[in-house]
Parts: C-alpha cells; sequence; structure tokens
C-alpha cells in the first residue's frame, strides 16, 4: 500500500525512537502519524479505497 502523504507528524514513540530510548536499525525514519491520498494497494488489503483521502 502507498499513500501521498499530505500530513505528517512525531508522537510519543517516534520521540522515543529518535532518542534512542527504542533502538531502531539504521535507516528507520519515524512518523506513525500520517493522512493523504491511497495512491496503491496491496494484495490483500481490505477497508480501504484508491484516491480516497485517509488519517
Amino acid at each position: 500500500m502507498g499513500i501521498d502523504v499530505t500530513t505528517a507528524g512525531i508522537g510519543l514513540i517516534a520521540a522515543f525512537w529518535v532518542s534512542g530510548v527504542m533502538p531502531q536499525a539504521p535507516g528507520f525514519i519515524p512518523g506513525l502519524e500520517v493522512s493523504g491520498i491511497v495512491r496503491e494497494l496491496g494484495e490483500g488489503v481490505t477497508g480501504l479505497a484508491l484516491r480516497v483521502r485517509e488519517g
């Protein structure tokens, strides 16, 4: 699945990842809170539709 992100936020968990409290692998990009337009759906994805705003 892919979305064209229009808005993104950094929440508490992402702040923990960035600060090292919850380490992640190199190259990790934080940001769980996003909204945008659905660009593509992966195999087996249900409950979403193409070109619909989510978030």
